[in-house]
């Protein structure tokens, strides 16, 4: 059975916990060129304040991701360090964007996004100062708020009105080609405007009204572009609510056909101020339900129209407002075909997988939703890094203090934290998404950074910076295209993916660009997607609802103390096909970073050689199906020795476990032990990917080291039943490999046989973040390439004559891997392995057969209430020229209301590069085009 290893926890000095240690697990000696230096990274005082005992401080990790979101230069004027989309609010088509100027508040303004300023290599690898560039630097104030304010008071004369939260809604593709001006694009946008009748944010007292606007945009889909004209409705025109019991219906969006909304009820700011409102609602069986509720959505069949949206019958009941967890019971959001909306598609979930009731409030802020309403995206809660004691002094989480010197208690609040999805792409479960977008738990303002002492090394204690995890201040206005408050979430989606360089570089086939205002990061939702996917830990604590309040992440602290114990690891599988793990349990001394550091991408897991991570597999219906097992690591104990990395042990008494050492992995199972040389491979040296690949049909266990096939080992392999993986030290016959950890894998193969078919080196390649190319003669990796070019071979990857197959990885870099930006040498074959290049002219292939397309694409028996765009008959071959096919792929520009991918309006000649290219279209065209017909080869 799985051994147990006493642990022990060493108090270090008065303020600071560590892990204890002995002389055979002692740190590894790292030189400087070993090392991936954070530039925020640095030695920190010892901090004088009162910490938390018992926390580990591990040694620094392999990480250079800068946390730091702006910098002020000489002059005092704040400065991008990430390339950044800005969070406005825009019309479908991502090119009109409301924002606001300070001071004052009410000074609304229409700009433009410039995908077109986006004009080399990818926007992840752009500069930092491109979030200026992208937006149009010619601002127009497209309306005096006095005509607001004459309207309001006319009808409400007793009235202090104050401009609140607004956006723009459409129930129309747009724009089109203008009548007056034949050259400019005009747009026929409603503005949703909301106004504080009291002017007072502490006082309920709202409206909520529509007014219509047509916007001119002069010198369309250029780097010129910009808003020449605004003709604003008559006030008649106008629709405005009756007066709503609420402080704020903060953070409002609609989608693409402005009939659904979504945003956050709060009944009272300032003292005593209430996060949720009472409201009372209808529910889809009949009779109503009242309750204090937070996240809602609305629906009405009236776009852009909010008085139905907030609509009240005489009883004071909302006939169209329900909390965001009645979705998928509401009758309304149902079509002939299935749910209306993806985000209704299937229950919404919580961390550990089970279904919210119709009248569960769902803890979370800043709501946003994507255009087609597939996805909901809100933050979770707000962990605190310090409390004060009776004495009114500051007890720490961990040291802290600000840059500058000032008092490190004094900016950090309650602002959210923990951006999480659920909907359609993750089968309705919430999943808390890792990196950029999550930056940091303690809420640390944009323009006051912070040094966080979460390592040690040589006994020195380093901080490491962060400064925008919290709401940034008013006084920051010279970052002109930000919106205040760096928590409004928006994503240009896939809108722009007809312009090469916006379309997202990291090798997966549904990512998006997402932004939080400060930093824009690449989101992958392949792994939330699949329902083969029964385990996926990107180590981030898991969270539990906790209203009333907000969610409160599961990282091992509580007000006073930490135990390690308290620690439970998101599992971010969404499967509703296969019973998937449970969240992780940590045995002995690990912890999950604060910070997006700790990792491969984003946070991590430190584990000490004596501690170990559990997930528990239940009973399913896994058969015999050959298993696929990935894991990142940095191990930080020596390895000259045999280190245990992970086992897996059945409830029936069958054990799995795979030991590690300096050119070498071993796998055991019973009493045999088989060794696999890997000349070089050292695990101490920096971040490295395991594989682990189960042929149950030719009784072999296939290793992969960072994408790469290096070896396979005859034996039965690992079988996925009722039993425990565990992750880390434990095992009786060798102290574990203490050091960090992410990205913990377990796929189960497809009935197409995905994780052995011709696509599956590139797809297994892509677990270790990276893509496949074949390199030539001349390539100084040509030689290093043979054993995974024979691996792929065999497996039927179609490669010329002369060039050798591998998985490129730059684990060095921020961004990771950008498959644009290859030698000359190397040459991307992911078209080739996943078989779906796609001609313009010619229909798409049937692709029902592709094992690839069939680890997402799935039979309706499978799971019946997956999205149609996501079961098996989505992929069947029509007639249809793939241009005018609204079958598209996840990373095309988007289709609508069952139309091909089109762009609208004026279409300047050369507005595209073509596949050749060529500047496309030759000449001036008016929309809508199929855009495919330019991007497509």
């Amino acid at each position: 059975m799985h051994g147990r290893l006493a642990l022990c926890l060493v108090v270090c000095g008065v303020s600071i916990g560590c892990a204890g240690s002995s002389e055979e697990e002692a740190p590894v000696a790292q030189s400087e060129a070993e090392l991936i230096v954070n530039p925020e990274l640095d030695e920190m005082p010892t901090a004088s304040m009162q910490v938390v005992s018992g926390v580990p401080m591990p040694p620094p990790p392999r990480s250079n991701m800068r946390l730091t979101m702006s910098t002020r230069d000489a002059a005092g004027s704040a400065n991008y360090v990430h390339p950044t989309v800005p969070a406005f609010r825009t019309s479908p088509d991502g090119r009109v964007a409301l924002s606001y100027e300070y001071p004052p508040e009410e000074a609304l303004k229409l700009t433009m996004l410039l995908p077109e300023a986006v004009n080399t290599r990818t926007f992840t690898q752009q500069d930092a100062g491109l979030a200026k560039r992208i937006v149009s630097d010619r601002w127009m104030r497209f309306m005096d708020p006095a005509r607001i304010y004459d309207y309001v008071r006319a009808r409400f004369p007793q009235a202090k009105p104050k401009l609140k939260g607004a956006f723009l809604c459409t129930a129309t593709e747009q724009p089109t080609v203008c009548a007056a001006t034949p050259g400019s694009d005009c747009y026929a946008l409603t503005l949703v405007q909301q106004v504080s009748l009291t002017g007072d944010d502490d006082q309920n007292g709202i409206v909520i009204g529509a007014i219509p606007l047509t916007v001119t945009v002069a010198g369309p889909k250029t780097i010129g572009a910009a808003v020449s004209r605004v003709d604003v409705a008559p006030s008649a025109a106008w629709k405005f609510t009756g007066e709503l019991p609420f402080a704020d219906v903060a953070e409002k969006i609609t989608n693409r056909d402005g009939r659904l909304v979504v945003g956050r009820l709060i009944a009272s700011y300032g003292a005593g101020a209430r996060a949720m409102a009472p409201i009372t609602y209808e529910l889809s069986a009949g009779g109503s339900a009242s309750g204090d509720h937070s996240l809602f959505y609305s629906y009405a069949t009236t776009p852009c129209d909010p008085t139905r949206w907030f609509a009240r019958d005489a009883r004071k009941t909302f006939t169209n407002l329900r909390p965001l967890a009645a979705a998928h019971r509401d009758t309304r959001l149902v079509a002939p075909d299935g749910a209306r909306y993806g985000f209704a598609a299937q229950p919404l979930r919580d961390s550990n997988g089970l279904p919210f009731a119709e009248t569960a409030a769902i803890s979370g802020s800043y709501p946003w939703m994507d255009k087609n309403a597939a996805n909901v995206f809100f933050f979770l809660g707000s962990p605190a890094l310090f409390r004060l004691d009776a004495a009114n002094a500051v007890v720490a989480r961990f040291p802290f203090r600000r840059v500058d010197g000032g008092d490190p208690a004094a900016e950090l609040d309650t602002s959210p934290r923990g951006l999480a999805v659920a909907g359609s792409w993750t089968n309705g479960k919430t999943v808390l998404l890792d990196g950029l977008l999550n930056n940091d738990d303690f809420a640390s303002p944009l323009d006051g950074a912070y040094r966080y002492g979460l390592y040690k090394q040589d006994n020195k204690l380093l901080g490491i910076q962060a400064s925008g995890g919290g709401r940034f201040s008013r006084t920051d206005v010279k970052n002109r295209s930000v919106v205040f408050n760096s928590h409004y979430v928006e994503s240009v989606e896939n809108v722009f993916n007809m312009h090469a360089a916006l379309v997202p570089s990291t090798p997966r086939d549904v990512v998006w660009n997402m932004t939080r205002g400060m930093a824009t990061d690449e989101i992958a939702f392949d792994d939330f997607m699949d329902p083969h996917v029964l385990l996926f830990a990107e180590m981030n604590a898991a969270w539990e609802n906790t209203y009333p309040g907000q969610a409160r992440f599961l990282d091992g602290f509580d007000a006073t103390t930490f135990d390690a114990q308290r620690i439970r690891l998101q599992n971010a599988a969404t499967s509703r096909s296969y019973p998937i793990a449970s969240r992780g349990l940590l045995e002995g001394s690990g912890r999950v970073e604060p910070v997006a550091a700790g990792g491969i991408r984003g946070r991590g897991l430190w584990l000490s050689s004596a501690s170990s991570a559990r997930f528990a597999f239940p009973a399913g219906a896994y058969g015999e199906r050959n298993v696929y097992l990935g894991v990142f690591v940095d191990g930080r104990t020596p390895t000259a020795t045999r280190r245990h990395l992970l086992s897996f042990e059945s409830t029936s008494g069958d054990v799995f476990s795979v030991f590690v050492g300096d050119g070498r992995i071993s796998v055991q199972q019973g009493t045999q032990r088989t060794d696999l040389a890997v000349p070089g491979l050292l695990w101490t040296a920096g971040w490295h990917h395991l594989g682990i690949s189960t042929d149950h049909g030719k009784n072999t266990v296939d290793f992969l080291i960072d994408g790469n096939h290096v070896g396979a080992v005859a034996g039965a392999g690992l079988r996925i039943k009722e039993g425990t993986l565990h992750l880390g030290g434990g095992a009786e016959e060798a102290i574990g490999l203490g050091g960090w950890f992410d990205d913990l894998r377990v796929v189960v193969e497809s009935d197409k046989g995905h994780l052995h078919a011709p696509s599956s080196p590139e797809l297994l390649c892509n677990y270790a973040r990276g893509g496949g190319i074949s390199v030539g003669p001349s390539s100084p990796a040509f030689t290093g390439a043979l054993v995974a070019d024979v691996r792929a071979r065999a497996l039927g990857l179609p490669l010329d004559a002369g060039r050798r197959w591998t998985c490129k990885t730059n684990y060095a870099s921020e961004r990771a891997l950008d498959l644009r930006a290859l030698a000359a040498t190397e040459r991307s074959e992911r078209g080739a392995a996943l078989a779906n290049e796609l001609h313009a002219g010619a229909p798409r292939p049937d692709q029902t057969s592709n094992a690839f397309c069939t680890s997402c694409h799935v039979p309706v028996q499978l799971d019946a209430a997956r999205p149609l765009s996501l079961l098996l008959r989505a992929l069947t071959k029509t007639s249809l020229d793939v241009s005018v096919d609204p079958r598209l792929q996840p990373m095309q520009p988007p289709a609508y209301a069952g139309q091909p991918a089109q762009v609208w309006g004026v279409i300047p000649a050369g507005w595209l590069t073509g596949p050749s290219g060529e500047a496309l279209p030759p000449a001036r065209v008016e929309g809508p085009a199929n855009v495919l017909e330019w991007v497509l080869p």
